[in-house]
């Protein structure tokens, strides 16, 4: 079912979501984490690798004192300005134009639970010459997918 990420309709709906158009999915992009105890992803950007990342996080029963916590950073590395506990069967996406920094905390000694989530970038793929601006202020915001038995899932937009 992670295919319906690389579908047409999804790539619409990622489109009036953030209003990037014309976005192209980058399978060579895309993976599937697992972190278990002891387990973070330290401080980091997505460099030029795209304009949208999305991660759909897998793991049920998580909760926010396992850590394993999404936090997006100011540009300056300072301070955290959002931080988002993985639900399961959540979306999380965000702008990565211009570097959007961000880590995923560790997760605490004694854990049992795995968090998973699979993540995928979407490139803009322009069709004349336009570029956006680093400046460009990134948006962050989460999403709820109930995937019916015929993968046609209802998208809730669950905060800001």
């Amino acid at each position: 079912y992670l295919q319906w990420f690389s579908s047409e309709k999804f790539i619409r709906i990622v489109e009036n979501l953030t209003g990037f158009y014309n976005l192209q999915y980058l399978p060579n992009y895309s993976f599937v984490s697992c972190y278990e105890e002891g387990h973070w992803n330290g401080p980091h950007t997505d460099g030029d690798n795209g304009r949208v990342a999305m991660v759909y996080h897998l793991s049920k029963d998580w909760k926010p004192y396992f850590g394993g916590v999404f936090m997006k950073m100011d540009w300056g590395n300072k301070v955290v300005n959002k931080a988002i506990n993985p639900p399961f069967n959540a979306l999380t996406m965000f702008n990565v134009v211009g570097g959007a920094p961000h880590f995923v905390s560790e997760v605490v000694k004694g854990v049992k639970n795995k968090r998973i989530a699979f993540t995928s970038v979407y490139l803009v793929i322009y069709t004349f010459n336009f570029r956006i601006s680093p400046s460009y202020s990134p948006i962050i915001f989460s999403l709820v997918l109930e995937v019916g038995a015929r993968l046609n899932p209802v998208i809730y937009l669950i905060s800001s």
